[in-house]
């Protein structure tokens, strides 16, 4: 009898990212198995490239998260924007409730994992499907403080529906205390392509530094003595280039990949330095691939925040500001003086992570009883 999944992702990159990951290792590991994936176009769009060829995965768009509101004139959180937008987010939960719960019972789902939309355990909590919440942060932390205890206390009553929790290296505090059954993982990643990564160090003939998504692009970069990768989609990361700027940068020595989030991980394994914001995709792949990076901080972003700061004290990168991106050599002459700490035992968990998720599976799917 075939099992039937539902992965409900937030419209984050590094969400998408590594359910790609799991969702690969779980139908290679189960032939008799469809996964049904939910999440905003954007996210949709960028997995169906990933699965073309599969055809046990089926898509649906629906609105699983809310981004943060950015200033327009200094690319910083707009918190009461964002307030606003997740406020009227919370009015359709009902609505979304409801028409889940349809869906669901229309396809037999068994299982629900959820990273990290937050309305879905109502839907499956109301059936009694078993779901569980795979992250490495919930919304209601980052909400703390920022909004009303109105909106986090709504996230985070939807956490709490959670039956277990898979938690990545890495992960919030926070997330120990949702469930009883709390499983602490490491890291996950798409398998590597050796023949691409050999292709970019062959060709590049320079030390190679990925730049990644939000770190500005500097018209000085074809002066250095490097090669350049620029790791993010610059028009979703807010980077403003000129046409005439691109065609600039991406000669020579700075290369603008045609898919940058599809091939992140061999970007990076590719490379001899990671400069980025603290975000988990880019800390996982260069963690698993054992590069030294350079973070830029910004208090406002909470979760990557505390990523640094973890990492810091882990001897595993280091903290700069955004400033000395204007001397990127300097920052590189950091990087070398690094101790780096090889001893933290990080791995790809996916298979492991596959096999917890196919293990809640039911073996008898319960239905709720109707009165």
């Amino acid at each position: 009898m075939m099992k039937n999944i539902a992965f409900y992702i937030s419209g984050r990159r590094e969400s998408m990212m590594r359910c790609h990951a799991i969702i690969d290792t779980l139908l290679r590991l189960e032939e008799e198995l469809n996964i049904f994936v939910v999440s905003d176009e954007w996210a949709v769009s960028k997995l169906k490239k990933y699965n073309k060829e599969k055809e046990r995965i089926h898509y649906y768009i629906e609105e699983t998260d809310i981004r943060i509101c950015l200033q327009e004139e200094t690319g910083k959180p707009d918190w009461m924007a964002t307030e606003k937008r997740v406020e009227e987010f919370i009015a359709d939960w009902d609505e979304l409730t409801e028409k889940t719960e349809e869906f669901l019972l229309e396809n037999k789902i068994g299982l629900v994992i959820s990273d990290i939309c937050p309305w879905i355990f109502s839907a499956a909590d109301n059936l009694r499907i078993k779901i569980l919440l795979i992250s490495d942060f919930t919304w209601d932390q980052v909400y703390k403080g920022r909004m009303s205890e109105a909106v986090w206390a709504t996230y985070e009553s939807c956490y709490e529906d959670a039956v277990k929790v898979i938690a990545y290296d890495l992960h919030q505090p926070e997330l120990d205390r949702i469930a009883e059954d709390f499983e602490p993982v490491s890291l996950v990643s798409g398998p590597y392509d050796m023949e691409m990564i050999e292709q970019i160090r062959w060709g590049a003939g320079l030390p190679i530094v990925y730049l990644g998504p939000d770190i500005p692009v500097l018209k000085n970069l074809k002066d250095l003595p490097y090669y350049f990768i620029l790791g993010g989609e610059q028009e979703l990361a807010g980077v403003k280039m000129l046409p005439d700027e691109k065609e600039e940068a991406g000669a020579g020595n700075v290369f603008i990949p045609d898919l940058p989030i599809l091939h992140m991980h061999n970007y990076i394994a590719a490379s001899d330095y990671v400069i980025g914001r603290g975000d988990w995709d880019v800390a996982a792949f260069a963690l698993l691939a054992n590069k030294k990076a350079a973070y830029c901080k910004d208090e406002d972003a909470r979760a990557e925040a505390k990523r640094i700061d973890i990492l810091k004290e882990r001897g595993q990168c280091i903290e700069i500001l955004e400033e000395e991106l204007a001397d990127i050599p300097a920052v590189l002459k950091k990087l070398d003086a690094l101790d780096y700490n090889y001893d933290m035992g990080y791995h790809n968990d996916d298979y492991e992570i596959a096999k917890m998720i196919l293990s809640a599976y039911p073996k008898k799917r319960k239905r709720r009883m109707e009165e």
